[in-house]
């Protein structure tokens, strides 16, 4: 059997690409014009410390071995033993810093400082598809992204911002072709970069604002949509307890799904709000309906 951490860290991405692409060093980061479509502009990024990465142009991503089976149209296994057997020429490039396993914040803040406004995406689509018809607001956008070595995919891409309003991650949302639901995947709504703690801005809150809070941008938006008030989202019910809120914010209302977990999480979250000095409620959805993007589309 192979070792193919031991592969990956013996050809160093940015040395196998280097030698079909030419790569100029931008900041802690290696561009240059895709080897995977025609591209007269460098949108061929190497990111993550060199070990992985990104085309803004095909959606194209991975590591070294994803570059090699795509460039040679070969699997994994074929592509892990050319590099090992020295099959590949290779160039000699400098190292790019060191990346924190832990934090992919760089692969995050590259895709979305890339990504497109929703309006006229599929993005925009699905949120159609799901009753919402307010105009999407500026944290939501979208792109073409690949995952698990897949051809790009549409992709809603929300923005996660810590509690200064600092971009820190992103939430994604991968689509069908036409925008009309997700993606059929195992995982179709994934994270990326630093999430806990921080919050999907869907308006902005004032001090003095009661701050509505929940689990997903559908039932954020369904929110805002139904009521009109600035919503935060936590990007998954398992963070809501995590989330920050500037000085001058001292109420809070939960909008919990009906479901179990959604309650649990939900009385977690109002523990630790509380227990921070913050005034907290719960609101819920009417009887019938697992959560408020429901309840907007009258689907129980």
């Amino acid at each position: 059997m192979m070792d193919m951490d031991a592969i990956r860290a013996a050809n160093p991405l940015p040395s196998v690409a280097g030698a079909h692409v030419r790569l100029q060093r931008a900041g802690s980061e290696w561009k240059g014009c895709c080897p995977f479509h025609p591209d007269k502009s460098p949108s061929f990024t190497i990111f993550d410390g060199g070990e992985r990465f990104h085309c803004f142009g095909c959606g194209a991503s991975g590591d070294v071995l994803d570059y090699v089976c795509r460039l040679h149209d070969v699997r994994m296994v074929e592509a892990a033993r050319m590099l090992g057997a020295g099959e590949l020429p290779k160039l000699s490039l400098p190292s790019l810093p060191p990346a924190d396993k832990r934090d992919r914040s760089d692969e995050a803040q590259t895709i979305w400082e890339s990504a497109l406004g929703a309006t006229g995406t599929p993005a925009e689509s699905y949120l159609r598809a799901r009753g919402i018809t307010i105009a999407p607001p500026p944290d939501i956008r979208f792109s073409w992204l690949s995952i698990w070595r897949s051809k790009p995919m549409p992709c809603l891409v929300a923005g996660v911002r810590n509690v200064s309003g600092q971009m820190m991650g992103i939430q994604r949302i991968f689509l069908k072709a036409d925008g009309s639901g997700k993606a059929d995947i195992l995982k179709p709504k994934l994270s990326l970069g630093r999430i806990a703690g921080g919050a999907i801005r869907l308006g902005k809150a004032k001090p003095g604002d009661v701050l509505t809070v929940c689990e997903g941008p559908e039932d954020g938006l369904s929110l805002v949509q139904m009521f009109g008030i600035p919503v935060w989202v936590a990007a998954g019910a398992s963070n809501l307890p995590n989330m920050r809120f500037p000085e001058g914010i001292q109420r809070i209302a939960i909008a919990a799904d009906n479901d179990a977990t959604g309650k649990s999480k939900a009385t977690e979250a109002a523990d630790a709000f509380a227990n921070r000095g913050l005034k907290v409620r719960i609101i819920r959805p009417q009887p019938g309906f697992k959560d408020f993007n429901d309840e907007l589309r009258g689907r129980p």
